[in-house]
């Protein structure tokens, strides 16, 4: 495996998956800001900012992949990563689709612009989050250590 997802995966046993999920949501979403508002004030922090955030989108990839897979009905666990991998590419889609929306109806390529573009991008993330948050989904066995009062089990 890529050393990467070897990181993500072992930072959601530890800290479990869902929060690594909803901290990987919230931290794209004060990214996202920060690249549209606080990126066109200098290269080198547009370059840096940019960097971060695709560190961030991959952070929660896996855990996201591996959560569809353990939680789907093993019977229909084709489908369900099937959907899943349709839910990402269409997401893939329509981000570029939206920020191009959004350049166009500012205006165009403005610091305001782009400002406004990547909140849009921040918006549906936060609206991503809230759905993550609402439907609660389980932890996979071994996602956390337990912890009992005697030792730590994994």
């Amino acid at each position: 495996m890529i050393g990467g997802i070897d990181a993500t995966n072992e930072a959601s046993i530890r800290f479990g998956r869902r929060r690594l999920i909803a901290a990987a949501m919230l931290l794209s979403i004060v990214t996202a800001v920060a690249i549209g508002f606080v990126g066109a004030t200098g290269y080198r922090i547009a370059v840096g900012l940019v960097v971060l955030y695709g560190m961030i989108i991959w952070l929660d990839s896996s855990s996201l992949t591996a959560g569809a897979a353990g939680a789907a009905d093993p019977a229909r666990r084709g489908a369900t990563l099937a959907v899943h991998s349709m839910l990402g590419y269409a997401g893939g889609f329509i981000g570029p689709l939206a920020i191009g929306w959004t350049l166009d109806l500012s205006g165009g390529m403005s610091a305001i612009g782009w400002g406004l573009a990547f909140s849009v991008v921040a918006i549906l993330m936060a609206l991503a989050l809230v759905a993550f948050l609402a439907i609660r989904p389980r932890e996979l066995e071994g996602d956390r250590p337990t912890v009992r009062s005697d030792r730590i089990t994994t």
